[in-house]
C-alpha cells in the first residue's frame, strides 16, 4: 500500500488458537484497519504543523 509518499506493507499473523497463517487477502473488521489510516492522517498533519505532540487535547 502507498499512502502519499509512504510505502506500507501490512503483515498478518496467525489465526486464533489454530496457529494457521492468515491469507494475504484476509479481510479485517474496519475497526482494526481504521487505526492505521488515522495514524497516517495524524502524521501528515504533524508534518504540516497543524499540531505538535506537546499540544493539549481538550473538548
Amino acid at each position: 500500500m502507498k499512502a502519499g509518499n509512504i510505502n506500507v506493507k501490512m503483515l498478518a499473523g496467525t489465526m486464533g488458537v489454530t496457529g494457521k497463517s492468515m491469507r494475504e487477502d484476509a479481510i479485517f473488521d474496519i475497526a482494526s484497519t481504521s487505526k492505521f489510516y488515522t495514524q497516517i492522517i495524524a502524521y501528515n498533519l504533524l508534518k504540516e504543523g497543524a499540531f505538535t505532540l506537546d499540544d493539549k487535547v481538550k473538548t
